[in-house]
């Protein structure tokens, strides 16, 4: 069994688990091409990256995956995030029941079948989105949970 970089389980009948040498060529450009802009942001008052075509051309294309952790800590409004956001998530998910707790529960089985993180029931994926989704639909009640 072969697994992509995604964690998604690969059928080896359809597609290659190996990325081609032009792919890997056209993935090392692209990361040094968002190094260089990331190293020119820094530089740059937050109010004037909205002059930077180059960097909303870069985010139309894509992130490349070692750096998606990067851009976002350098996009996100600054703070604690992640102090806060784990308080509000308990807080979130311990509050009272939402009553979709039971739809949540039966969707997630079916979500994402092929994911390393979601074959198993009750694996740690599942309970993490488990979690998610409660809590969103605990501090959203007008709109709640809809798969």
């Amino acid at each position: 069994m072969q697994i992509d970089r995604f964690g998604f389980l690969l059928d080896p009948t359809l597609c290659s688990a190996l990325p081609t040498e032009q792919a890997t060529r056209r993935e090392l450009s692209r990361i040094a091409k968002w190094e260089h802009l990331l190293s020119q942001l820094e530089k740059l008052p937050r109010n004037r990256w909205a002059s930077k075509t180059v960097l909303l051309h870069r985010l139309f294309k894509g992130v490349p995956d070692t750096l998606r952790k990067s851009v976002w800590v350098l996009l996100l409004p600054e703070q604690d995030q992640s102090a806060e956001a784990d308080g509000l998530l308990s807080q979130l998910f311990s509050a009272k029941p939402s009553g979709f707790e039971r739809q949540i529960d039966v969707d997630i089985v079916r979500t994402l079948r092929d994911h390393v993180l979601f074959r198993d029931r009750y694996s740690v994926g599942q309970q993490r989105l488990f979690r998610i989704l409660v809590a969103f639909a605990n501090k959203h009640p007008q709109i709640g949970y809809c798969q």
